[in-house]
């Protein structure tokens, strides 16, 4: 596992806007100071939207660089050890940084 680097973050990115979710995640940190919460709130907002098949595949396309697995090997993940490897390799403070520095964008 590694930190994910620039092209992940856009890999990342393009993933979350093909679930029409990005006014979420704005709204997961209004009102919050506490980072871990926030991204916890982002990470069940990504996670509730991505229900459907094709949507948690993408999920795993996305984030199997930086976790240095593959698709297979991470839907085989427990749930846990999941949600530990996304903390560690998208940092957490620098995306909650981001969410609230953009927000005004989303409308």
């Amino acid at each position: 596992m590694r930190k994910a680097n620039v092209s992940d973050v856009f890999k990342f990115a393009r993933y979350i806007d093909s679930l029409d979710i990005k006014k979420d995640i704005f709204d997961a940190q209004k009102g919050k100071n506490d980072v871990e919460q926030i991204g916890f709130d982002v990470f069940v907002s990504i996670f509730s939207k991505a229900i459907s098949t094709e949507s948690e595949k993408g999920l795993y396309q996305a984030v199997s660089g930086p976790f240095e697995l593959s698709v297979d090997e991470i839907e085989k993940l427990d749930f846990d050890e999941f949600r530990k490897n996304f903390m560690e390799c998208y940092n957490i403070n620098t995306i909650v940084n981001f969410i609230k520095r953009a927000g005004f964008m989303v409308k």
